[in-house]
């Protein structure tokens, strides 16, 4: 009898010990060290990739990230945004599983030290209405070659969604808009000259929502 009981005593140390183990591990990863980190969406990715990583996230089989509050008519919903949709899937899940085996925030997305959420106004970087039309063109060349901003300006391609053939100025400001956000904290970075700051959102306006846009709407929600 005394023989069991010294087996059960010691079982039950076992445990305490793997229990204490878990708890130190938890506590470990929720108290780390140095700068927040956020997952968002990245702004290079091919469309058609954020859109599918997207929806996976979202999915009851895939990510399981309730999305409830990007549908129409809930707070979050940005109908012609899918990189702020994105984000928003991305951070929670990431936040929730970056700690397990395989979980990374690459490829379609990337790591900020910048809150997604910070206070104050929201602002564009969009093009100057009164810029050099030679200086504007050169700008926005600049912004979606390699060498340069690196921004993937696919999507403004013929036959592509955002396509607006007579209007530079919608192109620059897609294009410098990716660029600032995404290098805007940089040093030596800045939206002026054939640039300029507002913050009014130039993509809600009715005056702004054309087919192009409307149509790409319609293929998210597809």
């Amino acid at each position: 009898m005394g023989h069991c009981g010294g087996v059960v005593l010691a079982v039950v140390m076992l445990l305490c010990i793997f229990i204490n183990f878990d708890n130190i591990s938890a506590s470990q990863h929720t108290n780390e060290s140095g700068p927040k980190k956020w997952c968002v969406a990245n702004p290079k990715a091919v469309l058609r990739n954020l859109k599918d990583a997207f929806d996976w996230t979202c999915s009851r089989n895939g990510g399981g990230v309730d999305c409830g509050p990007l549908e129409p008519d809930q707070p979050c919903y940005r109908p012609y945004f899918l990189l702020d949709h994105a984000s928003y899937a991305f951070n929670i899940y990431w936040q929730k599983n970056k700690h397990k085996q395989g979980v990374h925030c690459d490829g379609v997305a990337q790591i900020t030290e910048t809150d997604p959420n910070e206070s104050g106004p929201k602002k564009w970087c969009v093009a100057n209405p009164k810029a050099v039309l030679r200086n504007l063109k050169d700008a926005f060349d600049w912004t979606c070659s390699r060498n340069g901003g690196g921004v993937d300006c696919g999507p403004l391609e013929p036959d592509q969604p955002c396509y607006r053939p007579y209007f530079l100025l919608d192109h620059a400001s897609y294009a410098f808009n990716i660029y600032w956000q995404k290098n805007k904290h940089k040093q030596g970075v800045h939206c002026d000259g054939v640039a300029q700051i507002t913050e009014t959102d130039p993509i809600p306006l009715k005056s702004r929502i054309t087919p192009e846009i409307l149509q790409i709407a319609q293929a998210f929600k597809a």
